[in-house]
């Protein structure tokens, strides 16, 4: 609609120009005195047509995404029904459990302490459901909340519990979420371990500096130097943990790396890789289980997408590179000598020349879980 109002204005502008001056509006002169050259204003309308595309398919993801939100809102309420069902049966109980001592008293016969200790324990761990299940909710709201302010698609915590656990031939998940499973035959476990998930993907875990290089405190001495160095002092101007690396992995067996240039400002985007990959680039040089998360520098040294790092070869120039099978080494990670100018070496590749890919900074960072 934007692009059908600004042409029809520019339109109108433009013939009430032309009754005035007594001049053709026709598309040759639009082209010759608007623009001063032919062809451009046909180029124009098509660049209104394709704006006015781009905006109908904004319109309809935001569409999409509203429904995407009353359905998790709908999941929510159905488990604050579950919530007040669970409430009323406690309630029940401790009347029931209020009622047994005065009868103890009288039919000693009856009840055992035994039997009252078996009552006392089932009330703790309904006291213990309640509270793990006001927790969860706490938990599932304060997510939605953040995926709204992040304007992030909110994921449903059953169907990331349901395919994790895809292979459970009890099929317990599925028929929870199908049947609508009383609270008595809810399994906390399951619920717990859907919670830790949940959480694993949206809220928890922390960026971890596992190098840093900034070459005003010079280069690495040799490839072993830079896979451990100052491993106390993340500020150093070499800094390395990478002989660490395996202890960074999620519980799916993957790394979550970011790789930054603060120097690098001509970005749209934070001038930072973040990605998936399941190799260790500190032994591997072939990289596995990539996945791109947020990346500003798109390309490789030889033209293709980025896909990770891995284990430079062993010309000694860096430890680490994205292009581990060739012989050049951009995105350099350890570093032993300098490139292009006498205080840079290699960072990400740019189409401008190699000005623009000579780095004196770069971080590593691996998200901890």
């Amino acid at each position: 609609m934007f692009g059908k109002y600004f042409l029809f204005l520019t339109l109108s502008l433009a013939s009430q120009s032309d009754e005035v001056l007594g001049h053709d509006t026709s598309v040759e002169y639009q082209d010759t005195v608007l623009f001063g050259c032919h062809g451009e204003y046909e180029k124009m309308l098509k660049k209104m047509e394709i704006l006015e595309t781009l905006f109908e398919k904004k319109y309809f993801m935001a569409e999409k995404a509203d429904l995407k939100m009353d359905n998790i809102l709908l999941k929510m309420n159905h488990l604050d029904l579950k919530m007040d069902t669970l409430n009323s049966k406690l309630e029940k109980f401790d009347d029931v459990h209020s009622e047994t001592v005065p009868k103890n008293k009288e039919k000693e016969n009856v009840v055992t302490p035994q039997k009252l200790a078996n009552e006392n324990e089932k009330l703790e761990e309904f006291q213990e459901t309640v509270s793990e299940m006001t927790n969860l909710t706490s938990t599932l709201k304060n997510i939605l909340e953040l995926n709204r302010s992040n304007g992030e698609e909110p994921i449903s915590l059953f169907k990331s519990l349901n395919k994790r656990f895809a292979d459970d031939k009890e099929n317990k998940i599925s028929n929870l979420i199908k049947d609508g499973d009383s609270l008595e035959q809810l399994n906390m476990p399951l619920i717990n371990e859907a919670a830790r998930i949940w959480v694993a993907q949206n809220q928890a875990g922390q960026w971890r500096k596992v190098f840093a290089h900034n070459t005003s405190g010079g280069l690495f001495a040799n490839l072993e130097d830079s896979k451990n160095k100052n491993p106390d002092n993340e500020n150093s101007t070499l800094f390395s943990i990478l002989d660490q690396l395996e202890n960074f992995r999620d519980f799916q067996g993957n790394f979550q790396f970011k790789i930054c240039y603060p120097e690098l400002t001509f970005t749209p985007i934070t001038p930072c890789n973040e990605w998936i990959q399941s190799s260790n680039p500190l032994y591997e040089s072939n990289i596995t289980g990539f996945k791109a998360l947020r990346i500003a520098f798109p390309k490789t040294s030889a033209g293709a997408s980025f896909g990770g790092l891995g284990l430079s070869p062993s010309s000694g120039l860096t430890l680490i590179d994205e292009t581990p099978l060739k012989s050049s080494w951009y995105f350099a990670i350890g570093a032993t000598q300098y490139w292009h100018k006498k205080d840079t070496i290699p960072g990400p590749p740019n189409s401008r020349g190699s000005d623009f890919a000579a780095i004196r900074k770069v971080e590593l960072f691996v998200k901890t879980y």
